[in-house]
C-alpha cells in the first residue's frame, strides 16, 4: 500500500470513527429514555408473568445504555499522546508511529467500536420485544 492510499485509507478509518461514536451517542440516548420510561412505570409491580418479562426488557435497555456507553468511551491507554503525560521535558519520547501502526490502530479501535454499538442494537431489539410481550401478557390477562 502506497503514501498516500495508507493516507487515504487512515482519513476513511477516523471518519467511520466518527460515525460510529455518532450512532453510539443516539443509542445511549434513546437506550438511557428507555430505561427510565420503563422503569417509571406500573408494569415493574406484581409478580405474573408479564412483570418479568417487562423486567428483562427494563434490565436489557441498562445493558443497552452500557454498551452504547463503552463505544464512545475514550480509549486512553491506547492514544500516542498519552505516552508523554508524565515526561520531563528533557526526557520527552516524540517518536512517531508509523503509518502503518496508525492505521492498525484505528481500525482495531473500529471494530471495538462497531462490536459495542451492534451488542447495544441487540439488546434494545430483544427489550422492545420483551417489553411488548409482557405488557400485552398484563393487559390480557
Amino acid at each position: 500500500m502506497s503514501e498516500i492510499e495508507l493516507s487515504e485509507a487512515i482519513e476513511e478509518v477516523r471518519t467511520e470513527i466518527g460515525r460510529i461514536d455518532t450512532k453510539a451517542s443516539i443509542l445511549v440516548g434513546l437506550a438511557g429514555a428507555g430505561t427510565g420510561i420503563a422503569v417509571s412505570g406500573d408494569l415493574l409491580t406484581g409478580d405474573e408473568p408479564g412483570v418479568w418479562l417487562v423486567r428483562a426488557g427494563a434490565s436489557a435497555l441498562a445493558g443497552a445504555t452500557l454498551a452504547a456507553l463503552n463505544a464512545v468511551r475514550p480509549r486512553l491507554a491506547r492514544a500516542p499522546f498519552m505516552r508523554n503525560r508524565h515526561a520531563t521535558a528533557p526526557r520527552l519520547n516524540f517518536a512517531l508511529e508509523a503509518p502503518q501502526e496508525r492505521y492498525q490502530a484505528l481500525c482495531a479501535v473500529a471494530a471495538s467500536k462497531y462490536r459495542a454499538v451492534r451488542h447495544s442494537v441487540d439488546l434494545i431489539a430483544f427489550a422492545v420485544l420483551a417489553i411488548a410481550a409482557g405488557t400485552v401478557w398484563q393487559f390480557l390477562a
